[in-house]
């Protein structure tokens, strides 16, 4: 099935070429026809590799620059950096109010349909919904670092404020780009462009100070995300061609009524994701610099899942839909079993070579090592348990989903608060590691009761 244009005439073209497009396509076709499951696998993995490729060069360029950060910055000032970014990263996914799914879930109905008007207003109604929570947002924790916070980090949580609303936006425009089919223009901007542009930028600023802080690192940031924008909409431009009288079509009780349950997920998940935060407040700069790099490294084997979910994720609910009981089986075995058996030789390679990787940000990051190990053991977790919470989110499970996320936050941040004041950056990976463990296990035995699905990497 073709993405159709826009466009007033009912003639249809053919998108441009993307491998990640025409790899969608057929895993539905042949989930429509129960054809060979054998081909269902071959198909997926031919997708997610693609998907994981970009991620490969994303994740390379965004760790090696910020070994580079780390090394010209030094600790303090890496962490002042790591600290404040954590901020925007967290309030930012906040702000996009649930509507990251909302998209996936109603682009691709309204473009089959053909249905313009609605489509325009879903896409006009999002981004400036979006655009304008993260503009209040920013503008709060702009008040806050005026008159609350520390001397050390006030300019570069005024930076960070800035941020809030275009990592909101692109993070938006992203999704729109995944439901209009475009999943490497999707990908490719802030996976891979993004990381490479901050680093060119920080590295001119810091060849011509002759030193590097945290605000400048911030500063560079801002820019390379504004580029990340505008070529975003370039992208989505030649999607959606200029009509003479565009019409604009509104369901907002029909939009809000997906995304309204997402958020508070999203609000919760982000709550749960908040250990770098807490070393920043409770240990100071320093330690949160030496728990930034610990959790970056980390997560390198986590991408394997990444990969496979951005290609299996929006197959889920068809198959759910259709009753394709032994389709979203097979989906969800490839799925866990490509994710897990990678990331554990991965992550065993990195436990081997740990102290080389920590050492690679500084000679004072060798203090990390502690902490990536635990960490580690949390990424192995949540590739075990696969595709879980897409699996409850994308089958109406919501509901379930929210009250494991609820429990995980309260565990999260009691041991949080416990163990970072006595333990600082290890003390964080621990209370991760065991709420990961817990969330993990709880949705892979609500999918196994509600759906009959086993998302664990068995035979």
């Amino acid at each position: 099935m073709n993405t159709p244009q826009f466009a007033d005439a009912p003639e249809q073209r053919d998108p441009p070429e993307n491998p990640v497009n025409s790899v969608i396509v057929e895993l539905e076709d042949c989930s429509e026809a129960a054809q060979s499951r054998s081909l269902l696998r071959a198909v997926l993995v031919r997708g997610a590799s693609t998907v994981f490729i970009i991620q490969v060069v994303g994740t390379g360029a965004t760790y090696l620059s910020n070994v580079a950060f780390a090394r010209w910055a030094g600790v303090a000032q890496y962490g002042v950096y790591a600290y404040a970014y954590g901020w925007p990263k967290l309030i930012s996914a906040f702000c996009v109010l649930g509507f990251t799914t909302a998209v996936l879930r109603f682009i691709p109905e309204y473009v089959h349909q053909q249905n313009w008007p609605r489509l325009r207003g879903l896409l006009l109604h999002s981004q400036a919904t979006t655009f304008g929570a993260g503009a209040i947002c920013g503008l709060a924790m702009a008040a806050m670092a005026l008159f609350a916070a520390s001397r050390s980090t006030k300019s570069a949580l005024l930076v960070a404020a800035i941020l809030i609303p275009l990592l909101a936006f692109t993070t938006l425009q992203s999704q729109v780009l995944r439901g209009f089919q475009f999943v490497t223009a999707a990908y490719t901007p802030g996976a891979i462009l993004r990381p490479i542009l901050v680093c060119l930028l920080v590295f001119v600023a810091y060849r011509s100070a002759g030193h590097l802080s945290g605000k400048t690192i911030l500063q560079s940031t801002c820019a390379a995300i504004c580029i990340e924008i505008m070529l975003q909409a370039v992208l989505l431009r030649g999607q959606i061609p200029p009509l003479g009288t565009p019409k604009y079509e509104y369901d907002i009780k029909l939009w809000w009524g997906l995304a309204g349950p997402l958020l508070i997920i999203t609000a919760l998940q982000l709550l749960y994701q908040t250990d770098l935060l807490l070393v920043g407040m409770l240990r100071g700069p320093y330690d949160a610099g030496i728990y930034n790099a610990a959790s970056r490294t980390a997560t390198l084997p986590s991408y394997f899942l990444i990969a496979f979910n951005g290609i299996s994720a929006p197959l889920i609910s068809r198959l759910h839909a259709t009753k394709d009981h032994r389709g979203l089986r097979t989906l969800v075995r490839t799925t866990t079993h490509g994710a897990f058996w990678p990331a554990l030789l991965m992550a065993v390679a990195m436990a081997v070579f740990a102290r080389p990787l920590m050492l690679a940000f500084g000679r004072d990051f060798a203090a990390s090592q502690p902490a990536f190990l635990i960490l580690l053991i949390g990424q192995l977790v949540t590739a075990m348990a696969g595709s879980a919470s897409f699996l409850l989110l994308l089958t109406g499970h919501q509901n379930q989903t929210m009250k494991v996320y609820a429990v995980a936050v309260v565990i999260s941040l009691t041991l949080n608060f416990a163990l970072i004041p006595a333990w600082g950056p290890v003390g964080a990976a621990v209370a991760s590691v065991l709420t990961t463990v817990f969330w993990n296990f709880a949705l892979v035995i609500i999918v196994k009761r509600r759906l009959n699905v086993i998302s664990l990497p068995l035979p």
